[in-house]
């Protein structure tokens, strides 16, 4: 999203900052993103207060002097965050039968401007509140679209989008004489589950998978990593109908939990790598410990993914119903699509409209 911009230049408690001559209005606080001015290009961090937006540097960068006009246009690569519902609120709306997510960005900043009005508890709980639900919603009851117990658990690389580099487990399975499914499968079993690299860590992966300790790389940074396109939105539309959290199977090394939730915030609400949890798809272990986290029973999760066995078979043996990321490859194994209902999708996007369905009872 790229909105036009202009302010003052301002000295903050830690230096200069870009004040807006408008308030960014109704969005949450601490986007990432990036200002357009003549030929510059600033990477800022957006923070919306109760009466003003200030774009502050996170990278060194001249500024003009303090007081001095400027304008250009903020980038903001995953849009603006969205109006975020009060508790109670949403239980009010549930407890008539109601859903909030069925509301277009106009109907909500309706409701949420006479709630942002409402000052004393009297009013926000009086009947007035009630009736100013009615109009946005349409004189037709309107059915809740999910249970608030749903879980969407969602793998990350393959399915979210790609790293743009090779990784320490790419590095290590090129630099192993084993076959990369067996160099693969050795990692995930020793490596991928370590929380931080010791020299008795390395030299065991190292061991099995008949590569010098010299080779192991040290000090190797996470890759950058690139959303497929479609990613987010196909997020927004999941989280509507259910909690949101990634699964996958990383290195300590690779896991950059932080980067993740600067892409993907809000609509992924936690992070579970496996060196993390301490367990690797496809083993029932590494399900189980995000079902248990949440207290929820695997009848009422979802898990989405674009590796069959680590993704799909891993899934149908925890008890949890999948959804397979084909990106038009050939179902490996028809009789989990048919003894286990396995939704087949093209891509996330396709995946979301199954959760859906699923999520509202309905066959998908």
């Amino acid at each position: 999203m790229n909105v036009s911009v202009d302010g003052m230049v301002t000295q903050g408690p830690d230096g200069p900052m870009l004040v807006l001559s408008m308030r960014l209005d109704g969005h949450d606080t601490f986007l990432k993103g990036s200002l357009e001015s003549g030929e510059a290009l600033i990477p800022v961090r957006i923070l919306t207060l109760d009466d003003v937006t200030v774009l502050r540097l996170t990278d060194h960068f001249a500024l003009p002097p303090v007081g001095t006009p400027w304008q250009g246009t903020l980038h903001l690569p995953h849009g603006l965050r969205p109006r975020s519902v009060p508790p109670d609120l949403r239980e009010m709306a549930e407890g008539e039968g109601r859903s909030l997510e069925l509301l277009d960005e106009a109907e909500l900043r309706y409701v949420l401007t006479f709630l942002s009005e409402s000052t004393t508890p009297t009013i926000r709980a009086g009947p007035r509140r009630g009736h100013r639900l009615r109009p946005a919603y349409g004189s037709e009851e309107l059915p809740v679209t999910a249970a608030p117990s749903l879980l969407v658990t969602v793998d990350v690389g393959g399915t979210l989008g790609t790293a743009d580099g090779p990784g320490l487990t790419m590095q290590l399975a090129a630099a192993s004489p084993l076959p990369a499914a067996r160099a693969r499968e050795v990692m995930r079993t020793s490596l991928h589950i370590q929380p931080t690299l010791t020299d008795t860590v390395v030299a065991e992966v190292c061991e099995a998978l008949e590569v010098p300790t010299d080779a192991f790389p040290r000090d190797l940074p996470p890759a950058p990593f690139r959303l497929f396109p479609g990613t987010i939105e196909a997020l927004r539309r999941i989280s509507a109908v259910a909690t949101v959290v990634t699964l996958s199977n990383v290195t300590c090394v690779d896991a950059d939990t932080e980067g993740l939730r600067d892409l993907l915030s809000p609509w992924v609400s936690d992070y579970f790598p496996s060196c993390r949890i301490g367990h690797t798809k496809p083993d029932p272990r590494s399900f189980h410990a995000v079902v248990d986290h949440f207290g929820l029973g695997p009848d009422r999760v979802i898990h989405v993914g674009d590796d069959w066995a680590c993704d799909i078979a891993g899934a149908v043996e925890s008890g949890i119903r999948a959804v397979w990321i084909s990106r038009g490859r050939q179902v490996p194994d028809e009789s989990l699509i048919v003894d286990h209902g396995v939704l087949v999708a093209n891509d996330l996007a396709a995946a979301a409209t199954h959760i859906h369905h699923l999520a509202a009872g309905s066959p998908a």
